[in-house]
């Protein structure tokens, strides 16, 4: 078993300290000693801190008015887009209509479901694409 120096210095501190400490006078003393002390730090952090939050302030409203003017434009995008395609799935339909009543008018549409049989459980909810 060996002892390392420095744990037997840091026993022998403690048991050194845990005797004063006893004492009343030292323990009063060590507190009024130490109670109005703060360290130089202290100031500095609050000093640090303060100054971290003025230049990061400024800074995050820049980003967000520059990243809030580079979004408006592909929200604009994103707003044409969404009209040519719904314009483009509306000139689809409308073709696809007029294309079945002019070839329903022609007869060249049965609209009687022979052609695809009974695929529907229930007869009634199979519908023709154009009205009579």
């Amino acid at each position: 078993m060996s002892f390392d120096s420095l744990s037997i210095d840091f026993e022998h501190q403690e048991m050194i300290c845990k005797k004063y400490l006893r004492d009343s006078k030292v323990r009063l003393a060590l507190h009024h000693g130490v109670m109005g002390m703060k360290p130089i730090q202290a100031k500095l952090i609050v000093g640090a801190a303060t100054l971290i939050i003025i230049s990061v302030f400024p800074v995050f409203i820049g980003f967000y008015v520059y990243f809030m003017q580079h979004v408006e434009w592909r929200k604009g995008s994103y707003y044409d887009i969404r009209s040519q395609v719904y314009s483009l799935f509306f000139t689809h339909y409308a073709n696809f209509y007029i294309l079945m009543g002019w070839a329903k008018t022609v007869n060249r549409y049965d609209d009687s479901t022979a052609i695809l049989g009974n695929i529907t459980i229930d007869e009634k909810t199979t519908k023709p694409v154009v009205n009579d």
